[in-house]
């Protein structure tokens, strides 16, 4: 599986350093999906439009979350109910992704500092182990509502 090789962990575990690192410098962001792609990671975010400026401001939020070394990313379950699709306010898309896998009596969630997503993993034991990463691009799309 893609995600059992070390480097997808790390990368996977930056998309959500990277989201968290979204929501504290725009709280009202909606988070969507982040997964480790071949060549890096990326999030999509239900948000006004991103400026170049805003790479910075997002890798310096990221230096700092890496910075605390959080001691792992924590992991929860709970039992599948329908307000469960929703760990932290205005989720729309996950409510949608979250009915495609009828079959989950559990949902998993990972969280890292203050950032709570819906994710299974695998991620790496602490922030701190992440050494370099660069935000390159950002990218718009319409989100269908």
């Amino acid at each position: 599986m893609f995600l059992t090789n070390p480097l997808s962990r790390l990368r996977h575990s930056a998309s959500h350093i990277m989201a968290d690192a979204v929501q504290r410098l725009r709280p009202k962001a909606k988070v969507t999906i982040g997964p480790a792609i071949e060549n890096g990671f990326y999030y999509d975010f239900d948000t006004e439009p991103f400026a170049p400026e805003d790479i910075e401001r997002i890798e310096a939020e990221m230096a700092k979350i890496v910075a605390k070394t959080f001691p792992s990313f924590a992991r929860s379950s709970r039992a599948r109910k329908p307000s469960i699709c929703s760990p932290r306010r205005g989720k729309p898309s996950r409510s949608k992704s979250s009915r495609a896998s009828r079959k989950a009596r559990r949902f998993r969630f990972t969280s890292t500092g203050d950032f709570v997503d819906l994710c299974a993993g695998p991620h790496i034991d602490r922030t701190g182990e992440i050494k370099a990463f660069k935000v390159l691009s950002f990218a718009g799309a319409y989100w269908r509502r």
